[in-house]
């Protein structure tokens, strides 16, 4: 598929997912000079009319909708070939692979991405569009690490194909609000009743209700209590589990009432942990049983007390002003404050002095604050060295290529350094992986086993041999090498031996496919911040990314890159925007 030109207009240059529905690629719109994405609707939904009528009315409905946390979506276009919805290309890990493979995430980096998802959702309703299909497999996780709604309202368009509805049915069914599996339509609380799932699935790492089958998990949403975060992840905070019990309400009425109000609610949080102060909740303006997890049962209405008919209790009255000398005040009775309400002073403090006991003995019991010293640029040992006095558990969460951090020395971490948390949280870190890069060695004369063993000492991979030419080097050894020696090349590349048929021997070169090496410098020049560069080949072979870095200003992108065929076209990208293109002929 990849260099098929589609409608005369996209050129396909990627494939970046496959969902049951639609197989996501990025393209080249020839028309505009830009890159969009598409996805191409797979068999048999592309030739079902009525499907693809109600696709198309659900995009046009999405029409002057501009929100960087939703994904912009332009249109369908139809023909012989089939069917693709067109729009803007969204590069980046679905949330879903990102929890699958990192979660729990920090409570920072959960609010993080949940609050970008609500600003999503808030656009979208504002703008009276449901999305309805809310889950971490609908969600693209951005290179700032905010998030990116995809695919707003295309839920509409289901109902007019059984058999798409029943292939998106498993992946939508952990996600559902109560009543839209019991027969409702979505509306704006069933989308944050999908966030409250997708915001608990990053805290705990699972899901809240499991299940066989689509249908028991339905049926556990329907009718389990919610579960309790903090039973899960006793370091999410009482105001934050609070928030997610809420917006999972059994109820639509007890949720949330808008994307705007949770998004508050979320934000007042983040600014909590930014300044170390912890959030009450409820909150003063709410009734407390809207943050606790409910059942899916009626509640019951408050019944009225009867009036009595006896007279309301009312202040003792003060003793009437007599003519005589009055008498001399006894003892106690020394202040014009009644006895009653003495009484009842005395309640309020007892009342006082026990919340403050109550609040002294629970804030004793916490774990003491300390501060998170600086471990960016140490390595893993050194790292836990420093952290374990504190009680603090470091937790690797990835890792990354880096040309200039020694492997297993610290990227970056969850927690700034000079923050403050509990004893008995965890730093989670991104670890450097080391040089993507790595020096050809030179292997002339080597026997093909030699040659072999070291370059998979080094991560690379060696193609069959097909290539041979006559040389003094003995028979069988190695002659030459594609890259050739001491040239810099990604890791996991791969490289072409040509070996010696002897002093009288003849060449045996396989032309088709041929490999070559390309060296490409790429200077950076007019940017005001780091942008990842990305440099990309077309050959015969397709299209596919063969460099990735971030760069400043006056630095350079060099890689040497191995292309098939008699000419390649490289592509250079700053943060996925072409900012250059040209075409190179083998030598």
């Amino acid at each position: 598929m990849i260099g098929t030109l589609l409608a005369g207009r996209y050129e396909l240059t990627g494939r970046l997912a496959e969902g049951p529905v639609f197989s996501l690629y990025t393209a080249r719109d020839r028309q505009q000079g830009r890159d969009v994405g598409l996805r191409l609707i797979r068999a048999p939904y592309d030739h079902e009319p009525r499907f693809l009528d109600e696709l198309s009315s659900a995009v046009s409905r999405q029409t002057g909708l501009n929100n960087p946390a939703v994904e912009a979506l332009g249109g369908v276009e139809k023909g012989d070939w089939g069917a693709f919805l067109y729009g803007d290309v969204t590069r980046g890990p679905s949330l879903q692979d990102r929890i699958r493979k990192l979660a729990p995430f920090s409570v920072p980096v959960s609010l993080d991405l949940a609050i970008s998802l609500l600003k999503g959702l808030e656009a979208l309703h504002r703008n009276g569009i449901v999305h309805g299909d809310v889950s971490p497999g609908n969600v693209v996780v951005m290179p700032n690490g905010t998030a990116r709604l995809q695919l707003a309202g295309i839920w509409e368009a289901y109902h007019a194909s059984p058999e798409a509805a029943k292939a998106v049915y498993p992946g939508m069914a952990p996600y559902l609000a109560p009543e839209v599996s019991a027969g409702e339509m979505p509306g704006p609380r069933s989308d944050l009743y999908a966030a409250g799932v997708v915001l608990f699935e990053l805290l705990v790492g699972r899901q809240p209700y499991h299940g066989d089958t689509p249908a028991t998990i339905l049926r556990r949403h329907e009718e389990d209590e919610t579960p309790d975060i903090r039973a899960f992840n006793p370091a999410v905070p009482i105001a934050l589990a609070g928030m997610v019990a809420k917006a999972m309400a059994k109820d639509p009425q007890d949720r949330y009432a808008s994307a705007a109000e949770l998004l508050s609610d979320l934000k007042s949080q983040q600014d909590a942990l930014r300044f170390g102060k912890t959030l009450a909740w409820p909150p003063p303006s709410s009734a407390p049983a809207a943050a606790q997890p409910v059942k899916a049962v009626p509640t019951p209405k408050k019944r009225e007390k009867p009036r009595s008919t006896e007279p309301e209790p009312v202040a003792p009255k003060m003793g009437a002003i007599r003519d005589e000398e009055p008498e001399p005040r006894r003892r106690g009775q020394d202040r014009d404050v009644p006895a009653w309400m003495l009484a009842i002073l005395a309640v309020l403090m007892a009342v006082v002095i026990g919340l403050m006991g109550v609040w002294f003995l629970f804030n004793m019991n916490k774990p003491k604050l300390v501060r998170v010293p600086e471990i960016e640029g140490l390595s893993l040992s050194e790292a836990r060295d420093l952290l374990d006095p504190l009680h603090l558990e470091l937790r690797v969460a990835g890792h990354e290529p880096n040309d200039k951090v020694p492997q297993e020395h610290i990227l970056d971490a969850s927690s700034d350094t000079g923050d403050m948390v509990r004893e008995g949280g965890r730093i989670s870190v991104i670890v450097s992986g080391g040089s993507r890069f790595v020096q050809m060695p030179d292997l002339k004369g080597y026997t093909p086993d030699r040659a072999r063993s070291v370059l998979e000492g080094l991560g690379l991979e060696v193609d069959p041999v097909s290539d041979e030419t006559p040389s003094e080097i003995p028979v069988g050894n190695v002659v030459s090498q594609t890259p050739s020696a001491r040239t810099k090349i990604d890791r996991q590349s791969r490289v072409r031996l040509t070996l010696s048929t002897g002093p009288g021997g003849e060449a045996n070169t396989s032309t088709p496919d041929k490999a070559y090496a390309y060296n490409i410098e790429v200077a950076i020049r007019g940017v005001s911040r780091p942008v990842r560069v990305r440099i990309e080949i077309s050959d015969v072979r397709g299209t596919r990314p063969v460099y990735e870095e971030r760069k400043a200003d006056g630095e350079t992108a060099s890689t040497t890159v191995r292309g098939y065929g008699d000419k390649a076209t490289f592509r250079i990208y700053y943060d996925d925007e072409l900012v250059k293109e040209f075409e190179q002929s083998a030598s």
